[in-house]
């Protein structure tokens, strides 16, 4: 029905950031960090149907939602 490497899904873009602070405690040190992944909240398609049928290009994984780490670092 359709000829091989014909269709292709949009390209994957996804913006990552992060955020990071360093304290001085006397000798010690305390970094803290945020991460924030996928900032823009873009959600393109990652996989598809490819079976011919009424789910046929239906979409079976999209990018994650954006989603905040927190951390810290502690050197002593």
């Amino acid at each position: 029905l359709i000829a091989p490497q014909t269709r292709f899904e949009g390209r994957l873009n996804q913006v990552d950031l992060r955020l990071t602070r360093a304290f001085r405690l006397g000798r010690a040190r305390l970094q803290g960090q945020v991460d924030v992944y996928n900032v823009f909240n873009t959600a393109p398609v990652l996989a598809t149907n490819t079976r011919y049928g009424p789910a046929w290009q239906r979409p079976s994984a999209i990018l994650e939602a954006r989603f905040v780490k927190v951390g810290a670092q502690f050197n002593f």
